[in-house]
């Protein structure tokens, strides 16, 4: 049902806001992501999809990329889930996430954000070294 919903979504030029907040098991997140970065001029998103750890690792992108400038994602995400997610908003201004320290992952390998354009970072609910940089070269390194 978001999956046809979101299709729609795309026939509204100058929707620049969503938040969608999901009840129902949402199967393949990767096609909700997608759908909701190609929303054309959408410069605020906040999701919210239950059943946490189903995402198969997205594409980096290379040419697709989303206009986005505030992401607010509130189900928990992997740390190389969220690298791939990212790739996608390169425009993101404002970050809030909440990450899980529970993966495939080393546990004491550290990890980078670049962006040109971000002012605010939040992360919730991980146990891992973040080093963030954007283009005015402010960079802070923390232990969230």
């Amino acid at each position: 049902y978001l999956n046809e919903l979101l299709i729609h979504l795309l026939s509204l030029p100058c929707l620049s806001s969503i938040a969608i907040d999901c009840i129902d098991n949402v199967e393949n997140k990767n096609d909700i992501y997608r759908q909701i970065f190609r929303l054309p001029v959408l410069k605020y998103c906040k999701i919210s999809l239950n059943k946490p750890f189903n995402l198969i690792l997205l594409l980096i992108a290379t040419t697709e990329f989303s206009p986005i400038g505030y992401l607010v994602i509130t189900n928990l995400l992997r740390f190389n889930e969220l690298n791939d997610l990212l790739s996608y908003v390169a425009e993101l201004h404002r970050l809030s996430i909440h990450l899980s320290n529970k993966s495939s992952e080393k546990y004491d390998e550290q990890y980078s954000i670049h962006f040109n354009h971000l002012t605010h970072v939040f992360f919730f609910n991980i146990k891992r070294t973040v080093s963030v940089l954007n283009n005015d070269r402010k960079f802070f390194t923390c232990l969230v």
